[in-house]
Parts: C-alpha cells; sequence; structure tokens
C-alpha cells in the first residue's frame, strides 16, 4: 500500500491490496486526510486487491465524511470491490463515484 498522494484537487491516491493487514495504519490516515480535507477525494485506481476489511473501512470513512458535512467522493472503484458490494447484497453506489469498465 503506498501513501496517499495529495494531488490539486486534494484527492488521494490509494494504490496496492486493502487488506485486513494494512486497515488500521489506514483508518488512520484517512481519518487524518478526512480532518483536514474541504473536498474529500478517494482515487481506487490502483487499488489492486480489497477484503471485506478494507471494504468496512471505506464504508466508514465515508460515512464519517458526511458526517462532518464534506462527503467522501470515491471514484475509480476497481472490479474487486464492486463484486464484493455484489455478493454481500449491496449497491455499487454505495462507494462509486465512477468505477472502472
Amino acid at each position: 500500500m503506498s501513501n496517499p498522494l495529495a494531488t490539486a484537487e486534494t484527492a488521494y491516491q490509494l494504490s496496492g491490496t486493502l487488506d485486513i493487514y494494512n486497515c488500521e495504519a489506514l483508518r488512520q490516515t484517512l481519518s487524518d486526510y478526512l480532518k483536514t480535507a474541504a473536498d474529500p477525494v478517494l482515487d481506487l485506481s490502483g487499488t489492486t486487491a480489497c477484503d471485506l476489511a478494507g471494504l468496512q473501512l471505506l464504508c466508514s470513512a465515508r460515512r464519517t465524511a458526511s458526517q462532518s458535512g464534506r462527503p467522501l467522493r470515491i471514484r475509480a472503484v476497481p472490479q474487486i470491490l464492486l463484486d464484493h458490494l455484489e455478493a454481500f447484497g449491496l449497491p455499487p453506489d454505495l462507494l462509486a463515484e465512477g468505477t472502472t469498465p
């Protein structure tokens, strides 16, 4: 998992695996980002794998941001996450602003 990279639009770029082994560190990183970003955007285009812990972390981050009045936009959601959502009977728009083809 690489460190998030801030861009001009305050997006965080995540890459690698979102799994139980790195969720705790990522939870703190996302928490810090959500406290400071005026328009939080999470770009998952570099994410190669995700387990249920990673999916839960993303849902939690989105809920936390919404409660603070600054909704988190998640873009470029990879197919693996969409497959997890489908497997659990959850709608794709739970995470996605835009999905990969």
